[in-house]
């Protein structure tokens, strides 16, 4: 032995040592095996900050882990980032391993004989290579699904969070496990107080029995859609709501618990009500104009005929306003709350089904584009309007209405755009799309049974008024009605606001008799939270509410003095404030005032 290098020793020629020897070299290889997978799963444990940082502590391994270390290579490839051995290059002799990763990407591990080794019995690698190869791939691949899981799951939490309508998840004992912020500002009861309740101390005594009902139906696995329910505050306010349950499951199917979602629907029974009394007073005429002209010949039963199949066409629309609104689910793309979000660069990095469905698209299509280029307006301003809002800070930002393009397939449709700030980016915005056709469907209809076909009158002086009612729809002058009680001045206004341009905005009317300074005040330039006793949030006034629209003021006569100094710097600047504020607003409003007094003669007696 003391003849020989040290460095190259003879392998021993007696069989048995010949075994030992291979078994020797068998376990050093099991050895190098086993350290790479374990310094695998030390990198892949600490997670690097960088893709490229992880990737080159990887391949850092591969050459030692081979039975020829100084001859071996490596590289691995994803689809956004490669990283390689100092030494690699492109050889007959190599070994591959592909996995896949997040939404439909490949990923690819290689190793390559530098120059050709050896030849064994089993080709250039060895079976517990080719194992080997395949284990760190299959581990990268596990790695990689746990990032894409965790980065999906914060995007989708994100979501809910944000989402505008109160969103509860319970246990299947019916108690409170979460909730979003919105169920805090609808409800009145902080986070903390209403964690762990019963889910039933949201919801009047009297319909306990129907939403354990629902309940039940949803414990069986079926998605509960737009139930008409109640709401009930911390101040004991009881509303109307849409309610919405969806069963959630775990990863084996089982079934966890229950998201509840609740749409306020006030303002829809406030248009059924009004719809309602249309068709009521649509009757009534139809009755009293068939009793009055029995005499009438073909002509007129026809109009009467006319009048029954509009109280038919009422009533369907009054049936479709019930079963219409598609309102959000439990949550991510169940959700009917169109939602979009976007980067720095104004591109789509999020998009639901129910924002795809309104815009007459797939997901796939739209993520990566920029919302100019999806968001299709059949008006031009809207869009500059839109990019206008993206821009301006959150407090100068108000709701959008805008009509779509019609797609193929689809009629186009018209959205309400809330943008709000995405938290994680400050340069980012989330885009909230509610459908608002049957809405403005439902103004038009109302608009249709409000116009100067209305005011019945044939002698010469009603002629007059009607040619004065069209003069004034072409203008936007502020108008002044004098006229008894009952002598219809709002017949009269409404007809101005249904025959002008303004015909598609709201039309809101306020009596200011019999009201103090600081409600009037109050209710038309609206308050900031804390200005006075009762003001527990922000309120626009109804000059705000009006934006492109009319504002009648009846018995204008009767407004406080210290307030008419405020209507009149309105009326000059077109600007209001805020009780409690110092910004001023634009507004964009037609005002018509009436009064049962004679002004003029009022000023004459002083």
């Amino acid at each position: 032995m003391s003849d020989q290098d040290p460095q190259t020793l003879t392998p021993p020629s007696h069989p048995a040592d010949h075994h030992l020897h291979q078994v020797l070299h068998s376990l050093g290889e099991r050895v190098k095996e086993l350290t790479a997978l374990h310094n695998t799963a030390r990198i892949l444990q600490a997670d690097p900050p960088s893709t490229t940082d992880l990737l080159s502590q990887l391949v850092a391994l591969l050459p030692p882990a081979w039975q020829y270390p100084e001859i071996t290579a490596g590289r691995i490839q994803l689809h956004d980032a490669e990283v390689r051995s100092p030494t690699y290059r492109a050889t007959p002799w190599t070994q591959q391993a592909r996995f896949t990763y997040g939404p439909g990407h490949e990923g690819l591990i290689e190793v390559v004989y530098l120059e050709e080794r050896p030849q064994e019995v089993e080709g250039p690698f060895l079976a517990e290579e080719r194992n080997l190869i395949n284990s760190l791939a299959e581990m990268l691949h596990l790695h990689l699904e746990r990032k894409f899981a965790e980065a999906s799951l914060r995007q989708l939490s994100k979501v809910f969070m944000d989402a505008t309508d109160p969103i509860l998840i319970e246990d299947l004992s019916g108690r409170i496990q979460d909730l979003n912020a919105e169920v805090e500002r609808a409800y009145g009861w902080s986070r903390a107080e209403l964690l762990g309740q019963p889910i039933t101390m949201l919801i009047p005594e009297e319909d306990h029995q129907e939403a354990e009902a629902l309940r039940s139906r949803c414990k069986q696995g079926e998605l509960v859609r737009n139930i008409e329910s109640r709401r009930r505050s911390k101040s004991g306010r009881i509303w109307p709501v849409l309610v919405t349950l969806s069963p959630l499951t775990d990863e084996n199917g089982h079934m966890t618990g229950i998201a509840t979602l609740t749409k306020d629907i006030s303002a829809l029974k406030i248009a059924e009500r009004q719809l309602q009394q249309a068709y009521a007073e649509l009757e009534r005429r139809v009755e009293e104009r068939t009793a009055s002209l029995q005499q009438a010949n073909a002509q007129l039963e026809e109009e009467i005929h006319q009048r029954v199949r509009v109280e038919t066409k009422l009533e369907e629309m009054i049936q479709e306003i019930q079963h219409s609104h598609e309102t959000l689910t439990a949550i991510l793309n169940q959700l009917d709350l169109g939602t979009a979000m976007l980067d720095s660069d104004g591109r789509i990095s999020f998009l639901n089904n129910a924002a795809a469905r309104l815009l007459g698209t797939r997901v796939e299509s739209c993520l990566g584009r920029a919302w100019v280029n999806v968001l299709g307006f059949e008006q031009e301003e809207d869009r500059i309007t839109l990019e206008h809002s993206i821009r301006q800070p959150a407090d100068r930002r108000n709701k959008q209405l805008a009509r779509l393009r019609s797609t193929v397939g689809q009629c186009a449709s018209w959205v309400e755009i809330d943008v709000r700030d995405d938290p994680r980016n400050p340069e980012g915005r989330i885009l909230f799309l509610y459908d608002m056709t049957e809405v403005q469907d439902l103004r038009a209809r109302l608009s249709d049974t409000l116009s100067v076909r209305d005011i019945v009158g044939k002698s010469a002086p009603m002629q007059l008024v009607f040619q004065l009612i069209h003069e004034l729809a072409r203008v936007d002058s502020t108008v002044l009605i004098e006229g008894e009680t009952g002598t219809g001045k709002e017949l009269v206004a409404r007809a101005i606001h249904y025959a002008s341009h303004r015909q598609e905005g709201p039309f809101i009317a306020v009596n200011c008799a019999g009201l103090t300074e600081a409600l009037v005040a109050s209710q038309l330039f609206g308050h900031r939270r804390g200005a006075f006793t009762g003001a527990v949030s922000d309120q626009q006034g109804l000059f705000e509410a009006a934006e492109g629209g009319t504002l009648f003021l009846d018995e204008i006569g009767d407004i406080p003095l210290a307030v008419q100094t405020s209507l009149l710097r309105v009326l000059q600047e077109r600007e209001v404030t805020r009780l409690g504020e110092t910004k001023t607003r634009k507004v964009n409003v037609r005002v018509i005032a009436a009064t049962h007094h004679n002004l003029a003669k009022d000023v004459e007696q002083g």
